[in-house]
């Protein structure tokens, strides 16, 4: 038997009671026993071999404190392997730390809804055309392709009409009445990545409306990040009518769908 093991078998106490016993005398089959035996807990003592091992390796002051600060270093890597709330980064999807219970109840997946009205116009030498809007704020200044919306909103699923929020969501983002004339149902998509799923619902509504009379509705933001003030934005910077394929390209991908939608009715209403 070597020092190193004859120091592991004094820090476990394991001849406390035959003090002149010779450790070295210890077969090896004999210790492999031993080092498998969980020594009973004692307040400053170690629990397990391998703190003893530590102990062995560490000044007796500080080797116990080791023991528990790696301890608590794998219990915290097993539970970012197995906390289904955690992410792929191993961290938790909020903000700010707000206690385990906040925590998991992130782990449901948060389902909005949406509502909005896409207006077309059908021009002789374009073909169809569509009022989108520019998405306002500072994420989306330099951005144009993917930045564009149709003009919509969220809304509570349980406290008003898609129909409804489609028309108020609309005002609010342009400053203009949805135009006078019959609403084509272009159904819902529903996209979304990870625990955020949204559905949107989408009329079309023919008129030809001059985006110069576009008066946006604004929102309150923290800008610049963590300072603690909040800046004022448009809901959309700027308005404008594109053709079916331009705006396929300008508008986000979950939106793109309505605009096959769209075409595919106008193309069935055709004489």
């Amino acid at each position: 038997m070597d020092n190193r093991q004859v120091r592991i078998l004094r820090t476990l106490k394991f001849n406390q009671g035959n003090p002149d016993d010779d450790l070295r005398a210890i077969s090896e089959p004999h210790w492999n026993r031993i080092i498998r035996r969980k020594p009973r807990s004692a307040r400053g003592q170690p629990t397990t071999v391998w703190q003893a091992v530590a102990i062995s390796t560490w000044p007796p002051v500080v080797a116990p404190r080791w023991g528990v600060v790696v301890a608590l270093l794998l219990a915290w890597i097993r539970r970012r392997i197995n906390d289904p709330v955690l992410d792929t980064m191993g961290r938790y999807p909020v903000s700010s730390y707000k206690g385990v219970g906040a925590m998991r109840q992130t782990a449901e997946v948060t389902e909005k809804y949406s509502a909005g009205v896409l207006v077309f116009r059908r021009d002789a030498e374009a073909g169809v055309e569509v009022l989108i809007g520019h998405m306002g704020g500072p994420y989306f200044t330099r951005k144009d392709l993917g930045a564009w919306s149709i003009p919509k909103g969220e809304y509570e699923q349980d406290e008003e009409e898609p129909r409804a929020a489609a028309a108020r969501e609309f005002t609010e983002e342009l400053g203009l009445p949805v135009p006078a004339g019959p609403w084509i149902a272009l159904g819902d998509v529903r996209y979304g990545s990870g625990r955020g799923k949204k559905t949107v619902t989408v009329w079309a509504v023919e008129g030809d409306l001059d985006p110069a009379d576009v008066v946006p509705g604004t929102f309150e933001m923290e800008w610049p990040p963590k300072s603690g003030k909040l800046a004022e934005f448009p809901e959309i910077d700027r308005a404008a009518w594109f053709d079916l394929d331009t705006a396929r390209e300008k508008l986000g991908a979950g939106q793109r769908p309505f605009l096959d939608r769209l075409a595919e009715q106008l193309e069935h209403a055709s004489p």
